[in-house]
């Protein structure tokens, strides 16, 4: 149930990076936008094909980046 959790929580994530206005992704090249909003179509529409060892390597090694990223202001 928890792997389950984390994946619609992925999920969640990805749909709002989607939204994020272009100035808050073109101020950190950085993150790779692309990627994450491509991991929610993965986790969506296929299902079948999510490799629960890049999940886990996903929640131990990009959140925390990724959420200093979004609560960082950016260098000036």
């Amino acid at each position: 149930m928890a792997y389950d959790a984390v994946l619609r929580n992925l999920a969640v994530i990805g749909e709002a990076v989607r939204t994020l206005p272009s100035e808050v992704k073109d101020a950190r090249p950085d993150v790779a936008w692309p990627a994450i909003a491509g991991l929610r179509n993965v986790v969506i529409h296929e299902y079948f094909k999510v490799n629960p060892a890049i999940i886990r390597d996903i929640v131990d090694n990009h959140l925390v980046p990724l959420r200093e990223a979004l609560t960082q202001s950016p260098e000036p």
